[in-house]
């Protein structure tokens, strides 16, 4: 079976890159070119890939006028506003099933009719168990951040670190306030935070910062690429969010053995029982603080995973991913006859 992957600001895996694929564009004539691409190519299927407040419902519906089946998947959290769920709504019919990546995001399928429950299924966005892990190595991790930093620490320092999304809801704020709550009152020594991101940071981190006197211990990091890929330099990870969105990142975490803190918010809610301490209710620096303070002094984590080899189940490995949503197609390929290899 021919599929033909659509996309905007999702990035394809690898392995999905060398078939056919379809970048979205803006303005009417963008209608014309799928049209042609779908006249030309003749797929079988179309797999949009919904990122954000993507909706797509035009492609959608240019294709089923063709008489081909679309599946979607969305990647990120569902944006629930008015307008979106009015778009998701309209678009409902134009997609013969739709693939969530988090519980979260299933809920709020349910609870907003987006999609039917017969049209519908939870795939995680798998972890690949075969990929080569040294990058991730913890020495080799320091030396690149310590690198960017323009300095390095003693081998036995403490890194609480975090990787900083570049939206409202990130809660880096309570981070920053937890940091110096730990430093004055809980008698922290031998360790810093790190805030790792992929853009700048705002001039309001740089500040809180500066007004708290934590800039010894509290450290960012502007521009760096991958950061996940050095999650493993962390003694601690921190997720301080104050609404989903680090769910890929917690099960990163799960998978390399790095003892993690997080807030209970939306997905990360099913990492309860992986999580180095009790989920922590958000926007509260005092909890982050208190969450902090017992992990060091608790050694060992309180997961009971994360002396697995692979800590993390089935459910959450590529491999699954790839096999439901080979599944799902050759389903969609039934009245066809037609399977996918």
């Amino acid at each position: 079976m021919k599929v033909l992957h659509v996309i905007d600001s999702y990035v394809l895996s690898e392995d999905i890159l060398t078939k056919d694929t379809y970048r979205v564009g803006k303005g009417l004539q963008d209608y014309k070119r799928f049209l042609n691409i779908i006249k030309f190519n003749r797929p079988e299927l179309v797999h949009i890939h919904e990122m954000n407040a993507e909706t797509f419902g035009v492609y959608a519906l240019l294709a089923r006028i063709n008489k081909v089946k679309v599946v979607r998947t969305i990647h990120t959290l569902l944006s629930i506003s008015n307008w979106y769920t009015v778009k998701q709504l309209a678009a409902r019919f134009f997609f013969n099933h739709t693939i969530v990546t988090s519980k979260y995001d299933l809920m709020n399928i349910d609870k907003f009719h987006i999609a039917s429950k017969g049209k519908r299924t939870l795939i995680y966005k798998g972890v690949d168990k075969k990929k080569d892990v040294d990058y991730l190595k913890k020495d080799a991790s320091r030396l690149h951040i310590y690198k960017e930093l323009g300095i390095s620490f003693t081998k036995n320092i403490r890194i609480i670190g975090t990787i900083m999304m570049n939206d409202a809801d990130n809660g880096i704020e309570h981070l920053i306030d937890a940091a110096y709550l730990a430093d004055k009152y809980k008698n922290l020594t031998n360790t810093v935070f790190m805030i790792l991101c992929q853009g700048k940071v705002s001039t309001q981190v740089r500040d809180q910062i500066a007004e708290l006197h934590v800039e010894g211990i509290c450290l960012v990091i502007e521009n760096f690429e991958h950061p996940e890929e050095y999650i493993k330099a962390f003694d601690v990870f921190i997720s301080p969010r104050t609404k989903s969105g680090d769910f890929n990142l917690l099960l990163l975490c799960s998978y390399v053995h790095v003892p993690m803190i997080a807030t209970k918010v939306g997905d990360a809610k099913e990492f309860e029982l992986e999580v180095a301490a009790p989920l922590v209710p958000p926007q509260s620096a005092k909890f982050l603080t208190e969450a902090i303070m017992f992990v060091i002094k608790n050694e060992a984590p309180t997961s009971k995973t994360t002396t697995k080899k692979h800590p993390i189940s089935k459910k959450f490995t590529a491999e699954n991913e790839f096999i439901v949503t080979h599944e799902i197609y050759n389903k969609m390929a039934q009245k066809r006859h037609i399977k996918i290899v």
